[in-house]
């Protein structure tokens, strides 16, 4: 809303700008958990031991991966069948 009423201020010459009165709250959002260095390293490494395509690596998510049980949850692989990767 708030966005809106600057454009109808800004570019349409609207006389009042009623979203100026309204206070947002600022809300703390702690930031996502990130893999280490470590982990980043041993994820590329298993890579190479997969003949694998990109598309199931780039939507890859974090809760996908297991680090403390050494697993990989690829959804969405050629053929619609989801991949369990577990190095031995």
């Amino acid at each position: 809303m708030k966005s809106f009423y600057k454009f109808l201020v800004y570019e349409l010459d609207y006389p009042v700008d009623v979203a100026a009165r309204i206070r947002i709250l600022k809300v703390y959002t702690p930031l996502k958990a990130i893999l280490t260095e470590d982990e980043v390293m041993r994820l590329l490494c298993s890579g190479q031991q997969l003949d694998s395509r990109l598309s199931p690596v780039r939507t890859l998510e974090r809760s996908h991966v297991r680090l403390a049980d050494r697993v990989i949850y690829f959804p969405k692989v050629k053929g619609g069948q989801g991949f369990v990767f577990a190095p031995s």
